[in-house]
């Protein structure tokens, strides 16, 4: 019997029988009604098996209950009687002389008076304890299954269940035994704890915004509108971003100017906010509360309190070969300009790189025709610093190099456009004033094709991004639109892989460019456009219909996939700031905190964070507003007790915990100490920012000579 025990026991250690017999018993014995002790006793040699089954489950539960409430010194009444350890002795011994006539006159009395005997189960009751009663009545339990079990004539499920219930009962003994030694490391941890005191930092009341797009002047306006200072810091010389360069917004085909300008001008006439554009961030140091922020203002050659915003340099300037980089380079502009009519500061900038007074010395003609005398060829880079509470990185993106995709010729023709210079050719105030023309000869096109998802969703990272870009479909739904409204006659082709549209009115704006404008949207991909004799030849595939196509195209617009700008990189190590892969910011939590960075007190708007539009991007940035405005409100923040502590005499100085900080809260001094013979010596050690840590431990693992520890978590405690 004890082989067939150990064989069941090592292959079916975890079957599920006997957890459903344990469950089964469990109900039955629930279910009897409240007999007193000594009517269980008397009435156990007059009861027919079941009803032995059924007492002998009561009781055990009965005694396991009680044994519980003396292991803890608390004196109970079951059913209104105190049970004591003679009458539990009495109850057993009872227990032990019916049980074992009961099953010596029956035929499986061999079988199981071997475990009664051997096992010795009645006699070792409370002798080991808690952790002994427990085993011994789980044996106990087993001699009930064959009780019961041999009276409905299943005596073969005795085979199975008393090796499950020896697993069960050293399981629990092994569980118990690992019980005490968890309360053990406990009790000692508890016996060298440490007062934990939470210190406090104050907060300066003034905020930055790097990156003054749309993101970035929401976030502004709406932490001006609580009352406090903020600083939007934009490297262009004007703010508005990206949405400066569109021409309608989808689903509701606004102007975008029309909706952006005003909270331009809102920025700028507002006395809490102080835009910096032109300007780079150059180093930040600090904490939350209390950042240092060192600001580079770089040279206009223009002095921004003097310049009307006339214009008149603009025009008399005689550099007329220079790119304009608002209009994507379709265009050009004079060495000083201003980038648009509705640019905020609305002040000139002179291009160093193409002004022929900087470079050589000669010229001068802006200066001689500026009437507010406003030009300075001597003005140099200069840089502020100020303190910030609180900082919001709102630095947005750039669509991708589309110079890697040869298939589509983008280098090879200049029909070949990207959405955001097809953007420009339909905007009014575009390079050919809102008509669209064909980059190459200036004719208008009758045949447009759109490709979705140029560079997004690729296999192939060394080309393009390996998210959707959220935004293309919608863009392209809108350019074929606004196509087919102003030039009825073009035939207008979409290829696409899918069309996402997940958002309020979006699948009804894409149903609209299909169904009401004629639209041809083609499940597929282009795989070659082919420069020839004034036409574009592009061969795709209808995945639908299963057929090649060939389309001579007079344009071809790529759905460009957008990346994170490129300042966003070098600005996340300044901030200490986590990035994902792709250079896109990493939020706290993607679900219950994803406006903030891990960085205490740095803040996530627009598309720093990830591909969204413009809907999305202003509620985010209100929504980081709001929680910079809960960070400003507070006198002072109080510090989390549970930080890092380093020794200092074990401090090797090694920077091992430095680097491995991704708070950046611990930094290097210098500091001395008393050596032998009255001498002083000179070593490196660390130092905490309690301000900054939050109490991860990284440091404590890297530090190889076991000077960092944690408070309330050191190493004596753990080890």
């Amino acid at each position: 019997m004890r082989n067939i025990a150990k064989k069941v026991i090592h292959d079916h250690p975890k079957s599920f029988i006997s957890m459903v017999l344990l469950i089964i018993l469990s109900i039955i014995t629930s279910l009897l009604p409240p007999l007193a002790l000594e009517q269980i006793v008397n009435h156990l040699t007059d009861q027919k098996e079941v009803s032995l089954l059924f007492a002998l489950a009561y009781l055990g539960l009965i005694v396991l209950s009680d044994l519980f409430a003396s292991a803890q010194n608390i004196s109970i009444t079951i059913f209104g009687q105190k049970l004591t350890h003679g009458m539990r002795s009495a109850l057993v011994q009872k227990l032990n002389t019916i049980t074992t006539g009961y099953l010596t006159n029956h035929e499986s009395g061999a079988i199981a008076s071997v475990f009664v005997n051997d096992a010795d189960i009645i006699n070792s009751l409370y002798s080991e304890g808690v952790v002994g009663m427990i085993a011994d009545l789980f044996q106990l339990i087993g001699l009930l299954f064959v009780v019961f079990t041999r009276s409905i004539g299943l005596g073969f499920i005795i085979l199975i269940v008393m090796p499950l219930i020896l697993v069960m009962t050293r399981h629990f003994q092994k569980a118990s035994l690992a019980s005490q030694k968890q309360n053990r490391a406990a009790i000692a941890k508890v016996h060298l704890n440490a007062p934990l005191t939470a210190g406090s930092s104050p907060v300066t009341k003034r905020a930055l915004v790097i990156g003054g797009g749309i993101a970035g002047i929401q976030t502004a306006l709406d932490i001006a509108e609580a009352g406090f200072e903020v600083d939007i810091v934009e490297k262009q010389p004007t703010i508005g971003g990206k949405m400066t360069q569109i021409d309608k917004t989808f689903p509701t085909l606004d102007c975008a100017a029309c909706i952006l300008t005003p909270k331009m001008v809102d920025c700028a006439q507002n006395e809490k906010i102080h835009i910096y554009s032109y300007s780079e961030i150059e180093s930040v140091g600090g904490f939350v509360g209390n950042f240092h922020v060192k600001i580079r203002r770089k040279a206009r050659f223009v002095k921004e309190d003097v310049c009307t915003g006339r214009g008149l340099c603009t025009e008399k300037c005689p550099q007329k070969k220079v790119p304009n980089e608002f209009n994507l380079g379709m265009d050009n502009r004079r060495a000083i300009y201003i980038p648009f009519a509705q640019a905020v500061p609305k002040v000139a900038t002179i291009d160093p790189n193409y002004c022929s007074m900087l470079k050589n010395g000669k010229c001068g003609v802006c200066a001689k025709v500026c009437s507010a005398g406003a030009i300075d060829y001597k003005q140099t880079d200069t840089f502020i610093e100020q303190e910030y509470g609180a900082i919001v990185a709102a630095t947005g993106f750039n669509p991708i190099d589309l110079s890697k995709f040869d298939e589509f010729a983008y280098s090879q023709s200049p029909d070949v456009v990207s959405s955001l210079e097809f953007e420009r050719l339909m905007n009014a105030a575009g390079p050919t004033s809102g008509t669209l023309l064909r980059p190459s000869d200036g004719t208008h096109p009758k045949t447009i094709v759109f490709v979705q998802c140029v560079g997004s969703r690729c296999d192939g990272v060394e080309k393009g991004k390996p998210y959707c870009s959220k935004i293309c479909c919608m863009y392209t739904a809108k350019h074929a639109m606004l196509c087919r409204e102003k030039y009825p006659d073009t035939d207008v082709y979409v290829f696409y892989i899918d069309v996402r549209t997940p958002g309020k009115n979006f699948d009804e704006f894409y149903r609209r460019a299909v169904e009401q404008y004629g639209v041809h949207y083609i499940k597929g991909m282009v795989g070659k456009v082919t420069p020839e004799a004034g036409k574009l030849k592009v061969q795709a595939s209808d995945l639908l219909e299963n057929r090649q196509l060939h389309i001579d195209a007079d344009m071809v617009v790529l759905a460009a996939a957008i990346e994170p700008d490129k300042s966003a990189r070098p600005l996340a190590t300044m901030l200490t700031a986590s990035m994902d892969t792709n250079d896109f910011f990493t939020e706290a939590h993607p679900k219950l905190r994803p406006v903030e960075s891990p960085t205490a007190g740095v803040f996530l708007s627009g598309m720093c964070q990830g591909p969204k539009d413009i809907p999305e991007t202003v509620a985010q940035a209100s929504a980081a507003a709001a929680k910079v405005i809960g960070l400003l409100c507070k006198d002072s923040l109080t510090c989390n007790p549970c930080v890092a502590q380093p020794d200092e005499m074990m401090c090797n100085g090694c920077s091992n915990c430095e680097k491995v900080c991704p708070y950046g809260a611990i930094t290097y001094i210098d500091k001395e100490f008393r050596g032998p013979n009255r001498t002083t010596l000179v070593r490196r050690v660390a130092q905490v920012n309690p301000a900054v840590c939050q109490g991860c431990g990284a440091c404590t693992v890297a530090c190889m000579s076991g000077a960092m520890d944690l408070k309330g978590f050191s190493n004596k405690q753990i080890m």
